[in-house]
């Protein structure tokens, strides 16, 4: 079981650990309520019907190409943890059957649409080079033509995502939109059909915001995206968005933070404490809030202290103590 899911779920051991050892998440919510108090909402044009989940993905994965972007590389493809996960056209792991229809009708298990995210990758691997080939400043946003293309781009990685984690490959758009089978749509006819304009909208006018009031974090000497830890697997899978200098950061598209209830400074810390050899050697983390353009960030011996911990146990100590309880059943 993930650590994600353990923290969600009462009585596993990483959700035993931190309600005993820090259980005030209450305080670390609040205060980041409150450090964003003077902000200004990001929306989409119209709301409803609107697809929260994957635009809260793609946005996601839209912060760490333009970090990718910033220091003028192309990421692996493992920056999709999701897709790689789902194996379409990496390794060719599969960690749920495939409707048996679906492999009937193509002649074998997903022929047709592993090629067409393989074509789907290739496109995005041309699009991320053409941005680092157009402009002089690999840390400026591009130009809108290929904005709008890498919003599209990364709002179908965020279908990806939901296919991954939850959504049934019958009811995915990626499968209805596509028409698979008998055929697949080109990459480029398929990006706007999958993608509605007032979603590009939106994840352009976040985007921008975060260049905007962001723009000295791209400066960072480190930057990795969606590093995962020592102790991931032990515990069933941890990874985390991206790590910038020594800050572990994750991107959150909330319309109203105060609303959101979910336990993620568990969540931050756990991947902290996860990183059993202090690999990463990291001193705080963060919350990029995407929809407010405020990046709201925690000293680890602080959030540690709001969460109602001692303050005394060194930060080895706490890792042991956190391998030991996680491992112990």
């Amino acid at each position: 079981m993930s650590l994600q899911a353990q923290i969600r779920i009462k009585g596993t051991p990483a959700r035993r650990f931190f309600e005993e050892r820090f259980p005030n998440v209450k305080a670390v919510r609040k205060d980041l309520v409150a450090r964003a108090s003077d902000t200004t909402t990001t929306r989409p044009l119209e709301s409803a019907g609107y697809p929260w989940t994957v635009v809260g993905s793609a946005i996601d994965y839209r912060i760490r190409l333009a970090f990718s972007q910033a220091n003028s590389y192309l990421p692996r493809w493992e920056f999709a943890s999701p897709v790689r996960g789902f194996g379409l056209a990496m390794d060719g792991k599969l960690p749920r059957p495939f409707p048996a229809e679906i492999a009937a009708a193509s002649g074998e298990p997903y022929g047709p649409f592993n090629s067409w995210a393989g074509a789907f990758f290739e496109k995005l691997h041309d699009v991320l080079g053409a941005v680092l080939a157009n402009d002089s400043d690999p840390a400026k946003q591009p130009d809108a033509a290929l904005e709008g293309t890498l919003a599209q781009l990364c709002y179908v990685l965020g279908l990806y995502d939901a296919l991954y984690h939850a959504e049934p490959l019958v009811r995915s758009p990626l499968y209805e939109k596509l028409n698979f089978p008998p055929g697949l749509l080109p990459v480029a006819d398929a990006l706007s059909l999958l993608c509605p304009p007032n979603v590009v909208a939106d994840l352009v006018a976040m985007t921008t915001r975060f260049y905007e009031e962001q723009r000295e974090r791209l400066d960072s000497a480190r930057v990795e995206l969606s590093p995962t830890f020592v102790g991931s697997a032990e515990i069933g899978g941890a990874d985390s968005d991206l790590i910038v200098g020594r800050c572990l950061i994750d991107v959150k598209a909330l319309v109203d933070p105060a609303k959101y209830s979910h336990p993620w400074p568990w969540q931050l810390l756990g991947c902290v404490l996860l990183d059993y050899e202090d690999a990463w050697e990291l001193t705080s983390v963060a919350i990029y809030l995407a929809r407010q353009a405020r990046l709201i960030e925690w000293p680890l011996d602080e959030l540690c202290l709001m969460l109602g911990g001692s303050g005394q146990e060194p930060l080895s100590k706490l890792r042991g103590a956190f391998q030991r309880a996680v491992t112990a059943e």
